[in-house]
């Protein structure tokens, strides 16, 4: 969440402070404007310049940022990361021994070497000195050292630190024989060093996993535990379709405020053409000073396309409206269900096996609207939506695709679940399950 980082006192001297590895995998927070949000991965360093330590995703790229004993350091990757969606394997070697200067600070992303990089480029000095993990300088993962700004803005998963050793990304990661994608190798014979660790190993526990003991602690908030993770990615709410519906995203888009001179709606990242699949979101907010926001939710064939395009306008598009309980198709209302306001979840239950969407209010049937086949609707495929019917006001959701949180908030009791795929408030509807990787190939 924002504003939260991890602290740690003073490491021991390095075991090779010419030589060190970064590998963590993460998934990036909500659009900044142009790009999805990053912001500082770790960062060492004392009350000024005199040395300093900076590795972020800043502007999209990769960056690296080091003064030391009078030498700079800066190399970032001409490469941008725009995709909010899926999860990114970072791998950083470095090692000033090198003659060659760009192979004193390699950067790999989803097991490729970064090759390219902007025109003004300082690479470290041969036998610079790191200090990573040094005694005099602390660390901060999270939160930019100096500035006390700058907060880490997605998740992280697998964050291992070596010390005194230069690997490559095979020492975490693999290549799968069956589908040719990059995947985590959970537990990698690596040494660590003296002041190496592992957190984040497949939870939101920051005790390091390694044999040195080099925990860490949450500062300025909480570490919020997640389903989602590099070897299932859930789906969330899509941050890259904003351009035709102006809506503002947080919480590792899970949480959606609509732009109250619109109406429009938002998808999931992930598309559905089989299979049977639930979600839940919670009504969180309405713009109370123009009247009652009016909330939509349902499935959608596309993506919003336009400006005041409000789910249900088109005829493969359907929404449950929060005024009256009706939902909404080819521009037509119809009566449906009871009416629903802020604090009520919604969960919906979409079976493209038997073309219908089910729909719940706070675990309660409110019934099931017949679909048309997914082979007719022109794109192949559906979305989970939300949105909102109204040009006064706004809205905000919160969608838990199964990560079991609405927003920052646990849900408060896990309701059952056949497939053992996901986190839910509710009861999961027996043959269904989340909007998963993992739900995808079931």
């Amino acid at each position: 969440m924002a504003n939260t980082y991890l602290t740690k006192s003073n490491f021991s001297t390095p075991t090779d402070a010419k030589k060190g590895t970064l590998s963590t995998w993460f998934k990036l927070g909500a659009n900044n404007t142009t790009y999805p949000y990053g912001g500082t991965i770790i960062s060492w360093g004392g009350s000024s310049t005199s040395f300093y330590l900076k590795i972020a995703i800043t502007a999209a790229r990769v960056t690296i940022t080091q003064y030391s004993s009078g030498n700079e350091t800066k190399v970032e990757t001409l490469r941008y990361l725009r995709d909010s969606t899926a999860w990114y394997h970072l791998c950083i070697a470095f090692d000033s021994t090198q003659a060659v200067a760009s192979d004193r600070v390699k950067i790999y992303i989803n097991n490729r070497l970064n090759t390219e990089f902007p025109a003004s480029q300082t690479f470290p000095s041969q036998n610079l000195n790191f200090d990573f993990g040094s005694s005099t300088f602390e660390p901060r993962i999270g939160r930019d050292i100096l500035t006390r700004t700058d907060y880490w803005d997605g998740a992280f998963s697998h964050f291992h630190f070596i010390d005194g050793t230069a690997y490559d990304p095979t020492a975490f990661g693999e290549v799968d024989s069956l589908t040719g994608s990059w995947k985590l190798t959970p537990v990698p014979s690596v040494n660590y060093g003296v002041n190496g660790f592992f957190i984040f190993k497949d939870s939101d526990s920051v005790t390091d996993q390694s044999s040195n003991s080099n925990d860490w602690t949450v500062s300025g908030g909480s570490v919020i535990a997640t389903q989602d993770n590099p070897s299932n990615n859930f789906s969330r709410m899509n941050a890259l379709n904003t351009s035709n519906n102006s809506a503002v995203f947080s919480l590792g888009n899970s949480r959606i405020v609509t732009y109250s001179s619109l109406e429009a709606y938002n998808v999931s990242t992930f598309a559905m053409s089989k299979g049977k699949y639930y979600m839940e979101a919670k009504a969180v907010e309405h713009d109370a000073a123009s009247g009652l926001g009016n909330f939509h939710i349902g499935i959608a064939e596309r993506e919003c396309k336009k400006e005041d395009q409000v789910l249900g306008k088109s005829d493969y598009s359907w929404g449950y409206n929060s005024e009256d309980g009706t939902y909404f198709n080819s521009s037509n209302y119809t009566s449906f269900g009871n009416t629903y306001t802020t604090g009520d979840i919604i969960g919906l239950a979409l079976d493209l096996d038997n073309n219908t969407l089910a729909i719940y209010k706070n675990g309660v049937s409110q019934g099931t609207i017949t679909i048309t086949d997914v082979e007719d609707n022109g794109t192949g495929s559906y979305y989970f939506a939300l949105g909102e019917n109204g040009t006064a006001n706004s809205v905000t959701w919160e969608a838990n695709c199964g990560n079991g949180y609405f927003g920052e908030t646990a849900i408060s009791s896990a309701g059952t679940n056949a497939s053992g795929n996901g986190i839910f408030e509710f009861d999961c509807p027996t043959g269904f399950t989340a909007l998963s990787t993992k739900g995808l190939n079931l």
